[in-house]
């Protein structure tokens, strides 16, 4: 009888309990912050408000002058062509 409760207890596993809903909060939060990270790291560059101001700034000093907005588009198509862009 000795041997039977002795056997029973040692292979018995012990068992945690934790709180399944805090851990699985814990790890959406974690693969919230990295696709973050991600969209943050690999496609800032391309956002509309870093990419507007860099093309703005590549332009030809004289093209950004243009006080009217056809004279701006005429240099605009004629600078584009030129770069073989259209």
């Amino acid at each position: 009888m000795m041997e039977t409760e002795k056997s029973r207890i040692v292979t018995t596993p012990a068992v945690h309990y934790c709180n399944t809903t805090k851990l699985h909060l814990y790890y959406k939060q974690l693969i919230d912050m990295y696709r973050l990270y991600l969209v943050v790291k690999l496609f800032g560059s391309r956002r509309f408000l870093v990419a507007a101001p860099r093309v703005w700034n590549s332009l030809p000093q004289e093209l950004r002058n243009c006080e009217n907005l056809d004279t701006f588009e005429k240099h605009l198509k004629t600078h584009l062509f030129r770069q073989d862009i259209i």
